[in-house]
């Protein structure tokens, strides 16, 4: 009996034994399979980061109405070079503003003008002709008889030296002069002047104060090969000054008005121009003089006086071939700048006494060359157009029947295209942001 107990006895220890070991390996097993978690196939975090990226930019960005400023990707803008440059305050950014009559006499970039300088900061009135068919609001010029005046538009040169804004002037004989009254409204650190001496001998340059008569500076003009800047003196609290030329006439591009830094805009306003007469400045002497400058943007705001001839689906193509044209010879000499383009507004046909039936369609292709090239992009038309409003343009005295602004008209559009500008470069920055940091942006 004792050998049967002891049998039994040791049958139940080893079964014991066993059944500890099987449970202690699945125990093992069932760790090790917690603690290798299931594969699963690798995810692109490139894919997963632009993802999120245009998600949250769709959560910040806040578009303007009828303000184009991202033509094709989400995460790019048309403006970059321009705002990007703006962040430098060391100099000052220009936005070289080409356009017909309704810009003519800095009408509605005045406006446009003291809106941006009052948030980016900037002095100063940019470009000022020696002579013009239409008064500028923020000067009175008088002048000698003996000037001449070339433009890219009715008075073409065959070498294609113009000034950055489509005229050149010269004057006849030894000596000529001229005069600026500058209003009190708006301040500036420096005068300059653009210039390209093409004779032998240097022409003098004297500057006189005519509130006093004082001499401000006496300069020399030698011979250059190409546009050249010139300071005439930095007194800016003369408001009344008189250029008296002594010498050859050499190639005379502009005179500015400016600060030393931040923003400034040039308005180059020519009636009845359609902006071809841009292709004819000499390639180079376009690209030098945006670079003395600092360009940062250029606005093509033209369309109006083509509007009555264009009446074929021909001419039509051709509108956008040329304006094709002109955006290629921007960005080829002036890369450093981005580009916005401003459609036309609404016109009215004095033959029928109703609106131009062609509006929508030029407008259309304006917007399709500014989406194909990455240009920011304004439908003015469409905001003239906008059917939620109750009353018309005309009706609030903005919009005359033939499509120029009312002086009313010029300082809605000029804040209206201020205020897009300042938006668009908070998107930018968001943008910018976003794209560097997006975890910053995601809500818990």
């Amino acid at each position: 009996m004792s050998y049967l107990y002891y049998y039994y006895s040791m049958k139940y220890i080893l079964f014991v034994f066993v059944g500890l070991l099987f449970l202690g390996a699945c125990q093992q097993r069932h760790s090790t399979a917690e603690k290798t978690p299931e594969r699963t196939p690798p995810v692109d975090s490139t894919v997963t980061s632009t993802i999120d990226t245009v998600a949250l930019i769709g959560d910040y960005v806040l578009s303007t109405p009828f303000f184009q400023e991202r033509p094709q990707q989400a995460t790019q803008h048309a403006l970059t070079d321009f705002f990007a440059q703006l962040q430098d305050s060391s100099q000052t950014t220009h936005i070289l503003y080409y356009g017909d009559s309704q810009i003519e006499g800095d009408r509605i970039t005045s406006y446009i003008r003291t809106h941006l300088q009052e948030v980016w900061g900037g002095k100063g009135v940019g470009f000022l002709d020696f002579d013009d068919i239409a008064d500028n609001i923020n000067v009175v010029r008088r002048r000698s008889g003996n000037w001449r005046r070339d433009t890219f538009f009715n008075k073409p040169r065959k070498d294609g030296r113009y000034g950055i804004g489509g005229t050149t002037s010269t004057y006849t004989g030894d000596s000529a002069w001229v005069n600026f009254q500058l209003r009190n409204h708006f301040y500036y650190d420096q005068v300059y002047l653009l210039y390209q001496q093409p004779h032998n001998m240097a022409c003098t340059l004297t500057c006189y104060d005519l509130s006093n008569g004082e001499v401000l500076s006496r300069l020399v003009l030698p011979p250059s090969q190409s546009p050249t800047k010139k300071i005439l003196f930095n007194t800016p609290l003369t408001r009344r000054f008189q250029l008296v030329f002594e010498g050859p006439s050499p190639l005379l591009l502009g005179l500015w008005v400016d600060g030393q830094e931040q923003l400034q805009l040039d308005s180059f306003g020519m009636r009845g121009h359609a902006g071809y007469g841009l292709l004819t400045i000499q390639d180079d002497w376009l690209a030098e003089q945006a670079t003395l400058l600092g360009t940062g943007l250029v606005v093509l705001h033209y369309g109006a006086n083509e509007v009555p001839y264009i009446r074929t689906e021909a001419q039509l193509e051709n509108f956008e071939k040329r304006h094709q044209q002109l955006i290629d010879k921007i960005k080829a000499n002036i890369p450093q700048a981005s580009i916005l383009i401003v459609s036309i507004s609404e016109m009215g046909n004095f033959r029928t006494g109703l609106p131009y039936t062609n509006l929508s369609q030029i407008r259309d292709i304006q917007q399709k060359l500014a989406k194909k090239n990455s240009c920011a992009f304004w439908d003015v038309l469409g905001m003239i157009q906008d059917s939620t409003r109750t009353t018309s343009w005309r009706e609030e005295g903005l919009i005359a029947f033939d499509g120029h602004f009312t002086p009313k008209g010029h300082q809605k559009v000029g804040k209206t295209l201020a205020d897009a500008l300042l938006q668009a470069s908070k998107n930018y920055q968001h943008i910018e942001n976003i794209k560097k940091n997006p975890q910053k942006y995601i809500s818990p």
